[in-house]
C-alpha cells in the first residue's frame, strides 16, 4: 500500500497491527512510499523493490499456491510515468508465475473513470492500456464505489478518480477464482484502502455486463424512456450513459414483470375457458386471449 510515512513510522505502525515481518520503502514529502507487511518467515520472498514497487512471491503454505504479488506506485508526474511503465514490463519479464499488481497507478484507464477536473488526454490513457495488454494484465474490477481517489469538497473543485487499482494475469484469475477486490470507506486520507480476499468468506457479487434487450424496441414506450432518462441527467456524456443503463435496466425489469404477470392470468383464464361450454362468444374470446 502506498503509506505516505518514512520508514521509522511505518515499522512502528506495522508493529502495532501484529506483524512480524515487512518491507518498507520511505515517502517522498508527501507523495508514495510503499510497505508490505506478513507473518510467518516462508510466507513472501522479496525479489526486489524501488520508491515505485515492491517485488515478492507469495507462498500460501496451507493452500500449497505460489503466486507473483507487486505492490505499485506510478511516477505522478505525467512526464516520467512512462518510467513506471517500463518497469512493469521488466516486471513482466522477471517471472512467469501468476501475477497480480496492486496500488496507485496514478493514471485511469478511460475517461468515465475521472469525474471534474481537466480532461485526461486519450494519448495518455492509452498509453496505460497499452502496457497492461503487453504484459496480459487483467482490470480486476471492484466490490464498492467507483473513485478511489478525491480532491476538492465543493462541487465546482471537487475531483474524483479511479486511481488505485488491482490488474491480474488470466493464470492468477484462475488460480483465486472467487477472489474479492473491495473500495473500501475512507476519511482522512485522499485516497480509498484497496483489499483483496484471494478466499473470501462472503459470496462473491458476480458483475453482469449491460446488454440492450431485443424485446425492448418492441415496447411503444421505449423511445420515450430513453429520451427522458438522457435528457433527466446532468453531466458529460459519460454520466448520462450510465444513468441513462441503469433506467433502462430498471425499466426493463417492470415491463418484464407485467410481462409475467399478464402472461400468468392469460394461461389461467384459457383454462378456464377451455372447461367451459363453447359458443361463439366463449370461441371468439378464446382467439384473443391465444393472441
Amino acid at each position: 500500500m502506498e503509506t505516505k510515512l518514512n520508514d521509522v513510522r511505518m515499522e512502528r505502525l506495522r508493529k502495532r497491527c501484529n506483524f512480524q515481518n515487512g518491507i518498507d520503502s520511505s515517502a517522498n514529502s508527501s507523495r508514495g512510499g510503499l510497505s508490505l507487511a506478513w507473518n510467518g518467515n516462508d510466507v513472501v520472498q522479496v525479489y526486489s523493490y524501488s520508491s515505485n514497487h515492491i517485488d515478492v512471491e507469495i507462498n500460501e503454505i496451507e493452500n500449497s499456491k505460489i503466486w507473483h504479488f507487486t505492490d505499485f506506485y506510478g511516477n505522478p508526474n505525467q512526464s516520467s510515468r512512462q518510467e513506471s511503465w517500463n518497469l512493469l514490463r521488466h516486471l513482466n519479464s522477471s517471472h512467469s508465475m501468476p501475477w497480480c499488481v496492486c496500488g496507485d497507478f496514478n493514471e485511469i484507464m478511460y475517461a468515465h473513470e475521472k469525474n471534474g477536473g481537466a480532461v485526461r488526454t486519450e494519448r495518455q490513457m492509452e498509453k496505460f492500456r497499452k502496457v497492461l495488454e503487453e504484459c496480459e494484465l487483467l482490470d480486476m474490477g471492484y466490490r464498492g464505489q467507483k473513485f478511489t481517489w478525491k480532491r476538492g469538497n465543493f462541487a465546482e473543485t471537487n475531483i474524483r478518480e479511479r486511481l488505485d487499482r488491482g490488474v491480474a494475469k488470466r493464470e492468477w484469475l484462475n488460480l483465486f477464482p472467487n477472489f474479492l477486490l473491495q473500495h473500501l470507506p475512507h476519511s482522512f486520507s485522499d485516497h480509498c484502502p484497496i483489499t483483496i480476499q484471494t478466499m473470501p468468506n462472503v459470496p462473491r457479487y458476480r458483475v453482469i455486463p449491460f446488454k440492450f434487450k431485443s424485446w425492448w424496441i418492441t415496447e411503444p414506450s421505449c423511445e420515450e424512456v430513453i429520451q427522458k432518462l438522457w435528457q433527466e441527467k446532468i453531466g458529460n456524456a459519460f454520466d448520462k450513459l450510465e444513468h441513462t443503463r441503469d433506467g433502462l435496466q430498471k425499466w426493463g425489469k417492470n415491463i418484464k414483470r407485467e410481462r409475467i404477470k399478464r402472461s400468468t392470468f392469460l394461461i389461467e383464464r384459457l383454462r378456464e375457458l377451455e372447461e367451459m361450454d363453447r359458443d361463439g362468444e366463449i370461441i371468439t374470446e378464446m382467439i384473443d386471449v391465444k393472441l
